[in-house]
């Protein structure tokens, strides 16, 4: 779970001090055995806005754990992973960049696609973390991110969200929606970062116990904390996107051209689990064959 859990948020720093160990078993067993729960804590380094972790950084990349496939319960969970409809949850309650959205659904998609193809989570790790510690050689997805956006960026230059025929109306619409999705958002940003100042301001100025200073009256209590504020302030805006642009022709586009290099990436380096997995035929096929020789 923990495992997952990183994969999902592109945890940065899971070291071992970051994982709390507690009795699961207060009674004694008969044979004396101790039983011990793992709690991932401090996340503070999540969702960030490029692709370089180390799996130095990562401590159960060292585990034999991390060597076993995911049970069939971890199975379904990842294929019921609704990317898109987390993202929207998430937009609600916190504001992130651009970047760090792509690379949170990158994450969450190479995770989905890994654990179709039964791969392990060092394995999966293994193409998402790099293993040099001067950072000079980028991981294997990262260098699959790289090409899916050379392959996407001609999409966006000069005639951004054109995905359509040549010469019709839906493309200049599409066109003005899209630059009025930019001009908002940059609108929005900036208005984020101006009520959040404007907060911190009115916490120093609204204050009875508080002068201009900083500091409390008391001139003996030199390092007097600031006293708390007692009006209600305006909730702060915290969507950073809006809804249908994380699901727009060009992100469409984007993965499932991600997607794709992804998938021939797993075809290089495991070619075994990627014939097993492109082998295989689904259930109801294998009824009709066996009505059919009846």
């Amino acid at each position: 779970k923990i495992m997952i859990l990183d994969f999902r948020i592109l945890n940065c720093d899971r070291n071992d001090e970051n994982i709390l160990l507690i009795k699961k078993n207060k009674k004694k067993t008969k044979n004396n055995e101790v039983y011990y729960k793992l709690i991932p804590i401090d996340h503070a380094l999540s969702f960030p806005s490029c692709l370089e972790i180390g799996d130095f950084d990562i401590c159960w990349m060292s585990w034999s754990q991390a060597e076993k496939p995911f049970t069939e319960e971890e199975k379904e969970y990842i294929e019921s992973i609704d990317i898109i409809e987390d993202m929207k949850n998430l937009n609600k309650y916190i504001f992130l960049r651009p970047d760090c959205w792509k690379y949170f659904r990158i994450s969450n998609t190479v995770l989905k696609v890994c654990t179709k193809y039964n791969l392990t989570p060092f394995e999966i790790g293994s193409l998402l973390y790099h293993s040099d510690y001067d950072n000079k050689t980028p991981s294997k997805i990262k260098l699959v991110v790289e090409r899916t956006e050379q392959f996407t960026s001609h999409f966006k230059i000069g005639r951004r969200m054109r995905l359509f025929s040549s010469g019709s109306e839906k493309e200049e619409n599409e066109e003005k929606k899209s630059k009025n999705k930019e001009k908002e958002h940059k609108r929005r940003q900036n208005s984020f970062f101006r009520e959040d100042r404007e907060h911190r301001t009115s916490l120093l100025e609204s204050s009875t116990s508080v002068p201009k200073d900083g500091f409390d009256k008391d001139e003996n209590d030199e390092y007097a904390m600031l006293a708390p504020n007692k009006k209600k302030h305006k909730k702060r805006k915290s969507s950073s996107l809006d809804q249908e642009e994380f699901d727009s022709p060009y992100n469409q586009l984007y993965f499932q051209n991600f997607i794709m290099f992804l998938e021939e990436l797993i075809k290089a380096e495991y070619p075994e689990k990627y014939e097993l997995e492109d082998n295989k035929q689904p259930e109801f096929e294998l009824q009709i064959e066996e009505k059919n020789a009846e």
